[in-house]
């Protein structure tokens, strides 16, 4: 539908449409509309964004844990002069970088953060490039454009990248779930009584 005039239109019933530099004011559009601009508009801009933040902070939260953790049994076993600062007679040091990132538990389990932090860069990329694009379309009435003179340009490239997202998001899911239930499963020793 490139370039046609839409203006009024009711397309609530329709579907396997791609707006593409469309004069859409005062057009219907169902909620649910599963056309690439509307998905982009829908998972990246308004209240989307506010899950985009609370998603980062809750991938970070467990990595960010374990240095906490690690970090102030350091410091009190120094300060009672312990003579194993690590709780063991032979410690590695890693850095907080290498923490976060879980290389103290190997190359292939830091692939699980790794993929996280590039979960949510893909992320914050797309909301920083859908919402101008969106206020713009609602200044001025059209539609963005789904390709460009170069592979960038349009909306194209970023429903793709949309793609990765959706698959990156059940990963992300099942790794905050693997370490909800690793740190709520620990035991902590506390005074009887």
């Amino acid at each position: 539908m490139g370039g046609a005039n839409l203006e009024g239109a009711n397309l609530c019933d329709a579907y396997h449409y791609i707006l593409n530099s469309n004069f859409i004011r005062s057009s219907r559009f169902s909620a649910t509309a599963t056309d690439p601009w509307s998905i982009l508009r829908r998972k990246y801009t308004g209240p989307a964004m506010l899950w985009t933040v609370l998603a980062l902070i809750a991938t970070c939260v467990p990595y960010v844990a374990k240095v906490l953790y690690w970090s102030a049994i350091n410091g009190l076993q120094a300060s009672f002069g312990a003579q194993f600062v690590c709780g063991v007679s032979e410690c590695t040091d890693y850095t907080v970088f290498q923490l976060i990132f879980g290389f103290d538990k190997g190359i292939a389990y830091s692939l699980i953060p790794v993929t996280l932090v590039v979960y949510n860069a893909i992320r914050g990329f797309l909301t920083w490039k859908v919402a101008p694009i969106r206020d713009e379309e609602e200044r001025s009435g059209y539609s963005p454009s789904w390709n460009g003179k170069r592979f960038w340009h349009g909306y194209r490239p970023l429903y793709r990248l949309h793609i990765v997202v959706r698959v990156l998001f059940w990963l992300a899911m099942a790794v905050f779930v693997f370490n909800a239930w690793y740190w709520l499963s620990q035991s902590v020793s506390v005074p009887a009584g």
